[in-house]
């Protein structure tokens, strides 16, 4: 049996936070506080972040935003789901 993680990355002091199944989207809406927008990382995985997060005027992710850095420009604001390619399934 393998184990399934999901990250939490979050801004006001970086920290990942391992769960053992992907969030729902209401667990998902609560950990980034909004709407969530997924944001493909390819080979990296994806995020889940605050489709609102710019507007809202949300501190910028370092830790976010260095693995979107990786395959694109720009910045990542607000609290950050990661899910790594192998534990990807619905989202």
């Amino acid at each position: 049996m393998t184990q399934e993680t999901v990250t939490v990355i979050k801004t006001n002091k970086p920290t990942l936070t391992e769960y053992e199944v992907e969030p729902t989207l209401e667990e998902a809406q609560k950990v980034v506080g909004g709407y969530v927008e997924l944001v493909d990382l390819e080979k990296y995985g994806c995020l889940l972040v605050d489709e609102e997060g710019l507007l809202k005027r949300k501190p910028v992710n370092h830790l976010a935003t260095k693995l979107y850095n990786k395959l694109f420009d720009g910045v990542i604001v607000g609290d950050a789901i990661l899910i790594k390619p192998e534990n990807r399934k619905d989202w």
